[in-house]
């Protein structure tokens, strides 16, 4: 939402319907949803489309080694895309990296994916970066997304969008749900 162009104090209101991805119970209706579509093919899903083509196309010409290995397990056919997408999202956390707001000095010409793989830190834009080419490499359709983080406000009755507080995540479109979002930004924090 750009704020050019309103006035001072100008407020609005964003309403929209979210997933907890880490619950045991949103795993379980997805799987539950995913396999009662089984059988209708998404046309979103069919490899010849310009969508599929769009949001599955490498963000390298060659693909990091670091991300061909991380996702290697997950070529198993035992896993939906919704499952791949949700472990893809839990890589980070699971494997000691840290999020930072400063990370190492960045160079032009570096890849930022290779960056994050070796240093194992970076902030949220490295990270969905990361989860968007692992995602790809897969098959899954993705996408960059960018916006604010909110904070609630002083009364708790709403959250406050402040533009000092940039945030990026990653949307998946998962077939016959359609994209879901997903924070691959580890757990563990350093300043």
């Amino acid at each position: 939402i750009s704020y050019y162009g309103h006035k001072k104090n100008f407020k609005y209101t964003i309403e929209t319907l979210g997933y907890d991805i880490a619950s045991d119970d949103t795993e379980t209706k997805m799987n539950e949803l995913l396999n009662t579509y089984a059988y209708m093919q998404d046309p979103l899903y069919d490899k010849n489309s310009e969508f599929y083509k769009r949001y599955t196309k490498p963000l390298y010409e060659k693909t990091p080694k670091a991300v061909l290995d991380a996702v290697k397990e997950l070529r198993d056919p035992q896993y939906n895309e919704y499952q791949r997408a949700k472990k893809i999202n839990e890589y980070f956390s699971n494997n000691q990296f840290s999020y930072v707001i400063k990370p190492d000095t960045f160079y032009k010409g570096e890849n930022i994916v290779e960056k994050l793989f070796s240093t194992k830190r970076g902030h949220c834009v490295y990270y969905a970066t990361a989860m968007v080419a692992m995602a790809r490499e897969l098959g899954i359709p993705s996408r960059l997304a960018a916006g604010f983080v909110t904070v609630p406000s002083k009364n708790g009755k709403s959250q406050l969008v402040d533009v000092s507080s940039p945030y990026a995540w990653v949307e998946c479109y998962i077939p016959n749900v359609g994209w879901m979002t997903f924070d691959p930004s580890p757990n563990n924090y350093h300043t």
